[in-house]
């Protein structure tokens, strides 16, 4: 990965084989791939199976998947946020032609890497940053299985529910004692 990427502008996917939004990326990133070979774009596809390859996801950061950098002569200089659609992407690429990020080499079909490399500079939004948590948590926590994890979240949410009306009505049924109290008084 190291080798192939110290060259010329890369625009790389990292992925899992049991991601839904990865497999409803990839038809879309092989047209990518493909219309970057025949038009003899500057950038070259590729993609890295996180999954498989867990050291170089390691080594860039990588935590959450899909992700897609642009690689620059082998740093990192820019992370792709947008829609995941072919005209976003070629508007993406474009972007960094023109900010000198892609630079004039020949394009090949999307590959598939294995090696390392350092990232210099990479960061998340606090929005991404929390949406990366939550999706983490959703996934991993308190188990591996997202209907698992559903339900437990659900039975939690349903509990602190329940928690918070019998607070309230506790407070109401005191706040009842003390009108009683009050008119007996009287």
């Amino acid at each position: 990965f190291a080798d192939n990427t110290k060259r010329g502008s890369w625009f790389v996917k990292f992925y899992t084989q049991w991601c839904p939004h990865c497999k409803r990326l990839a038809p879309i990133w092989e047209e990518l791939a493909l219309g970057a070979a025949s038009a003899e774009w500057a950038v070259k596809i590729a993609e890295v199976d996180c999954g498989r390859d867990k050291a170089i996801c390691d080594k860039l950061q990588v935590h959450g998947v899909p992700t897609l950098l642009m690689i620059k002569d082998g740093d990192v200089v820019a992370k792709y946020s947008g829609e995941h659609n072919l005209k976003t992407f070629e508007e993406f690429l474009l972007t960094q032609k023109s900010a000198g990020t892609v630079v004039a080499s020949q394009a090949a079909p999307a590959q598939t890497f294995d090696a390392d490399e350092t990232p210099k500079g990479t960061t998340a939004t606090s929005t991404q940053a929390l949406w990366a948590v939550a999706t983490h948590l959703f996934n991993n926590f308190p188990t591996k299985s997202k209907i698992v994890n559903l339900y437990c979240y659900g039975g939690f949410v349903i509990a602190a529910l329940v928690g918070l009306l019998l607070v309230c009505f506790r407070h109401a049924d005191q706040g009842e004692e003390e009108d009683d109290d009050h008119d007996k008084t009287d």
